[in-house]
């Protein structure tokens, strides 16, 4: 007699367990689509920092003793940033000489791609002459400071430090 009651117990047990199982699936889908959204909307805030970012910065660059680029080389530097159709945000950069100087056929180059990852500003700049540039920095909306570096095919010919102010 006592076998049966014993089977009525597992069976008790084993739909409860079901039913736990069940509901901390539907909690953890909700945990995850929460997140999502809490994801979706920390994209929106970055691409409303790109929005920010938008304009034309003015600054300086200066270089380290490093590479083929002059020892504390100084130039004035302008990027243009345009809000991109796909996303980021593309434009124009530009050099002019200081004490370093700017080749002629670097002194222009076109932003392929700026983009905020998380309050992270990197500015990819390409040259005519091969060159391609980083300029890292915390986004702010009117001055930044960062590093850069310029590498032509895989060698690093400069980097450095950089600072612009918003003008427009």
């Amino acid at each position: 007699m006592k076998a049966p009651a014993l089977d009525v117990w597992w069976l008790v047990l084993g739909l409860a367990m079901t039913g736990l199982t069940a509901a901390g699936c539907a909690m953890h889908e909700a945990g995850d689509g929460a997140e999502n959204r809490s994801a979706a909307t920390a994209k929106e805030s970055y691409n409303f920092q790109e929005f920010l970012l938008a304009g034309v910065w003015q600054g300086t660059s200066v270089s380290d003793c490093y590479g083929m680029a002059p020892c504390r080389g100084l130039r004035h530097i302008t990027f243009t940033m345009l809000p991109a159709t796909a996303g980021g945000l593309n434009g124009f950069y530009r050099c002019e000489q200081i004490t370093a100087s700017c080749d002629i056929f670097d002194n222009r180059g076109r932003i392929t791609e700026a983009s905020v990852e998380r309050r992270l500003l990197s500015v990819n700049v390409e040259m005519p002459n091969d060159q391609d540039c980083i300029f890292r920095s915390l986004a702010a909306p009117v001055e930044m400071e960062g590093r850069f570096v310029c590498k032509q095919r895989a060698i690093v010919i400069d980097r450095g430090v950089w600072l612009a102010e918003r003008i427009f």
